[in-house]
């Protein structure tokens, strides 16, 4: 029975090192935000991956704007914009802005949804995006190329 029951409770604790872990040179609470230009600099023209924590990709979004632009398409990779079958497609839109005393903010539109988030940055290329408004905080990595 023991061997079960500590058989059970080793994912969890696993789970739960890996997600402090993410959150280790900073958090959503403490960290440093980044601003408007920041941001821009960031997204415009790159691509913003969350991988699960089983290894497949959730979210793999080209942000079609430049590095100086506070508006863009947003863009699912999927498996790129040649593919027969799984073509990159455009989801939605984003907007950079400052929102008064919560700092500058990266809002996606998908559809009639939207979601808010600022940014801080944990260790290159990853950082945290901090959900506004009870959406969830997510661990990206930002980069120039598409895949995780």
């Amino acid at each position: 029975m023991f061997k079960i029951v500590a058989a059970a409770v080793l994912p969890i604790a696993m789970l739960v090192l890996h997600a402090s872990h993410a959150h280790a040179d900073a958090t959503c609470t403490s960290g440093q935000r980044l601003s408007v230009s920041q941001i821009e600099d960031l997204v415009g023209g790159k691509y913003a991956c969350l991988r699960l924590a089983n290894g497949g990709i959730y979210s793999n979004e080209e942000h079609r704007g430049g590095p100086t632009s506070p508006n863009g398409e947003l863009w699912d990779y999927k498996l790129g914009p040649g593919d027969r079958v799984d073509p990159s497609a455009r989801v939605g839109s984003y907007q950079i802005s400052e929102r008064g005393t919560d700092g500058a903010q990266i809002l996606y539109i998908y559809g009639s949804g939207s979601r808010a988030y600022y940014i801080v940055l944990v260790t290159g290329p990853y950082y945290l995006f901090c959900g506004v408004g009870g959406q969830p905080d997510l661990r990206m990595k930002v980069q120039a190329t598409p895949g995780c």
